[in-house]
């Protein structure tokens, strides 16, 4: 490295160097002087070189205090927001510790392949490690956590890039980091910005913990829009993954920051003092979303942010429900998931509240601002309840074993995945938090709502000098009950903690709405593509995925014909296998007299023909009004004046 001065500024950078050689040799260069002097004699010093990111790798030094002996040094395993051991150190390679300019010798832990003991000798006052982190080799957990180059984005999260002393927690570790780019790139981020001209930033000295809690991303064309929220200062910041620049249209403007507006009219001021929703645009970005403290790094396909009208519900939502885990899962967040060292496992049994309420919130405050019309969500309710009334795993799984075993069902089964479950705290969570709101208004006759208990749950200030406040189960109990006088440990025990083997209108008719089956579906299905899932449960009692099928009901009509789970379905009444060919198929049936449905299965690329007895038509799951019932799920949506 090498201290650069230009006009009067003194730039922390790594020397300017070229090729894949060159980028090896600047990853390899001590720390420079002025970082020494100007950090304590116990903080980190991290040199991250992207260059070589485009390429898919990222080269960093990384000095720190040493002393004789063995050091252990461990690569991050749990990282907040994914509840997994996320950490790919698997991708960690080109391994090399020194003191004093000598190599020194080190060790993996064979219990323990996140632990690397160093060998030190007596005397040397720091120890340097240099190495390389593969990019674009993430995996279902590490998604949002991880290391992402393309020509046009680049993504940096800190985690993959630092080894931290064993034993201290992240929290209490100083650290100053600075990072090369590639030229005429720039960054996004969180992070306080000390000093900076292209291609080297150096970023104001924090500690490690803070430093993993703001990811980067950065391009060529990267954009930042500052939102009019009226307060907190907000922005959206973009780049996308074929480095044409994107441009938020104002529909996206005005409306995230009507979500800001609504947020803070629901828990109470921000904890942060400002906040950004860092954006990564590109298909193999779609559908991630990790929340931080003071931004949220999200993922999102195609070019969603040019036409507000044109994008889906879920690609809304992710924006809101990051926002508002600001408040529930970083700022305020379950004790046993506040771990110090990011080594520990973290005990996730109280996912319904972190995810499950931060899903009920996100899309209740994206109504109020007008990402979402009452009648989406809606939509999407009934879709989530019909979903949740399908699972076979009801039977012997709870929503709290869905929690305690998240990191286990992140990944999505195609094999009878209705039986094992999957992560139910998320949508079963949001069931429960509705009916806490509605058991809240109609027993206090809409003097109070959820509204109240979020407002002194998740928004009481923090104890000054503290970023975070933790709880337990009893809690969240008394916070419940200090607004609205009701038995909820008996309700998190009925409707969380015990088995449920049936999914009963009970927790959410109360909002004067209820579920139906209707044959029009709207919008109408689109074409299947590789991703669709087509849902005929209801009707068939089939799920197929890719074309294959991956889940039967028992009993069902499909079952009686003869199909079974993994079978691959080519075409159904003479045509390719669609959305669409689905829905005319079940009409067709249903009109015809005859009551069959013409499926073609292929086994071993022989064409097998499958009928399926069924005359209904199709059945697409709705919420209709309750007559004469109070609409309390109305109230509910309605934008908050103050």
């Amino acid at each position: 490295m090498a201290t650069i001065r230009r006009a009067g500024l003194v730039i922390l950078a790594l020397s300017v160097l070229t090729g894949a050689a060159g980028a090896a040799e600047a990853a390899t260069a001590p720390a420079p002087e002025s970082a020494m002097a100007a950090t304590p004699a116990d903080a980190l010093v991290l040199a991250v070189d992207a260059r070589e990111l485009p390429d898919g790798l990222l080269h960093a030094h990384e000095s720190l205090a040493a002393a004789g002996g063995d050091q252990v040094l461990v690569f991050p395993k749990w990282i907040p927001g994914t509840h997994a051991p996320a950490g790919r150190i698997v991708n960690l390679v080109g391994l090399r510790f020194s003191a004093g300019g000598a190599t020194l010798a080190w060790d993996r832990d064979e219990a323990d392949p996140y632990r690397l003991v160093v060998h030190v000798p007596p005397g040397s006052a720091r120890l340097e490690a240099d190495f390389t982190y593969i990019a674009n080799h993430g995996d279902v957990s590490s998604a949002g956590v991880d290391v992402d180059g393309t020509r046009g984005l680049g993504v940096i999260n800190w985690n993959c890039c630092v080894l931290c002393p064993e034993g201290r927690p992240v929290a209490a570790i100083p650290v100053t980091a600075s990072l090369l780019l590639p030229t005429g790139w720039k960054p996004g981020t969180a992070l306080a910005i000390q000093r900076a001209q292209a291609p080297g930033w150096r970023f104001a000295p924090t500690t490690v913990g803070a430093l993993i809690d703001r990811p980067l991303i950065a391009g060529p064309a990267l954009t930042e829009t500052a939102l009019d929220t009226g307060g907190l200062p907000t922005a959206l910041v973009i780049a996308a993954a074929d480095g044409a620049p994107v441009v938020p249209d104002q529909e996206w403007c005005t409306r995230l920051a009507a979500a800001v507006t609504q947020a803070q009219r629901l828990c109470g001021p921000a904890h942060c003092t400002s906040y950004r929703w860092l954006c990564m645009v590109g298909d193999a970005f779609d559908d991630i979303g990790l929340e931080h403290g003071d931004c949220s790094l999200c993922g999102l396909a195609g070019r969603p942010f040019s036409d507000f009208d044109s994008t889906s519900y879920s690609e809304r939502d992710l924006m809101v429900h990051e926002l508002m885990h600001s408040w529930c899962g970083k700022h305020v967040r379950p004790a046993a998931m506040a771990t110090a060292d990011l080594q520990a496992p973290q005990r996730t049994g109280l996912l319904w509240v972190y995810e499950g309420l931060t899903m009920y919130l996100g899309e209740v405050v994206g109504t109020r601002a007008a990402m979402h019309t009452p009648a989406e969500f809606r939509e999407q309710l009934a879709a989530d309840i019909h979903e949740l009334s399908y699972q076979r795993g009801r039977a012997w799984r709870s929503v709290e074993d869905t929690a305690r075993a998240a990191w286990m069902l992140r990944e999505p089964s195609n094999r009878y995945g209705d039986l094992r479950r999957g992560e139910e705290f998320y949508s079963e969570g949001k069931l429960f938090w509705l009916e806490a709101d509605l058991i809240i208004r109609s027993a206090s006759g809409g003097a109070r709502s959820l509204d109240d208990f979020c407002r002194a749950f998740l928004g009481a200030p923090l104890a000054p000098g503290t970023a975070l406040r933790t709880y337990t189960v009893d809690d969240v109990i008394a916070a419940l009950a200090a607004v609205q006088p009701h038995d909820w440990r008996a309700l998190v025990r009925t409707r969380i903690s015990a088995v449920r083997p049936r999914l009963d209108g009970s927790g959410y008719e109360g909002g004067g709405w209820r579920l139906v089956y209707a044959e029009s579906a709207d919008p109408a299905p689109p074409p299947a593509d590789e991703n669709t899932l087509l849902d005929a449960r209801a009707s068939l009692g089939c799920e197929l995925r890719d074309g294959r099928v991956s889940g039967l009901q028992p009993g069902s009509p499909a079952v009686r014909a003869g199909l079974h789970e993994g079978d691959q379905l080519t075409g159904m009444d003479g045509r390719r296998l669609t959305g669409r060919a689905l829905e005319d198929a079940l009409q067709g049936a249903a009109s015809d007299g005859i009551g069959l449905v013409h499926l073609i299965v292929s086994e071993n690329q022989v064409p097998r023909p499958v009928d399926v007895h069924w005359d209904q038509g199709p059945r697409h799951p709705r919420l209709e009004r309750i007559p004469d019932a109070p609409d309390l799920l109305g109230a509910i949506l309605a934008p908050r004046e103050r």
